[in-house]
């Protein structure tokens, strides 16, 4: 998913040079975005095989390493099978549901299955020097600034639309 951590997830891989990155989002202006963070490769889901496609981009491996970050169920299972066999499915986003996976893929692709919630005070320190450096730029993130009075508003036409990517609020506008 293309929210602000995939996004953020898609500029940490460029500077620590994964290749190749791909991201899956159904909004294009996020997918826009995810290219300029340094992304290989975009993929619209709800118009393109997101299967075909990484297995397209991946020389018919799979990915080594996949990221869920849009926060939707079902799709640590897509995730599962854009994995290579043994690879690593990294459940980033927080879900609130309960979500159903194939214990034949995870078996049989031998996929390592985790979750992450948080990071350390070291990988805080080394993102804070990358954005000192200029490697890492957070402002492309921030979609909206905008005063308290706007944000009901901008919450119908941008947040619930799925739009928006980070939305500040300015107290003093």
């Amino acid at each position: 998913g293309g929210g602000p951590i995939g996004l953020a997830l898609v500029r940490l891989l460029k500077i620590l040079e994964f290749h190749p990155i791909m991201l899956s989002e159904p909004v294009a202006e996020k997918r826009e975005i995810a290219l300029t963070f340094g992304a290989d490769h975009v993929i619209d889901p709800l118009s393109e095989d997101l299967s075909q496609k990484v297995f397209t981009g991946t020389e018919g491996r799979g990915c080594d390493v996949v990221f869920e970050c849009s926060g939707v169920p079902s799709l640590i299972q897509s995730c599962m099978d854009a994995a290579a066999r043994g690879g690593t499915v990294c459940v980033v986003s927080v879900m609130y549901t309960a979500a159903q996976i194939s214990s034949i893929t995870l078996n049989f692709k031998e996929i390592w299955l985790t979750g992450s919630y948080s990071n350390t005070h070291e990988e805080n320190i080394r993102c804070l020097n990358w954005m000192a450096e200029g490697k890492l730029d957070g402002k492309p993130l921030i979609t909206d600034l905008i005063s308290l009075d706007q944000l009901p508003d901008v919450y119908k036409k941008r947040i619930d639309t799925g739009l928006a990517i980070k939305v500040m609020v300015d107290m003093q506008l």
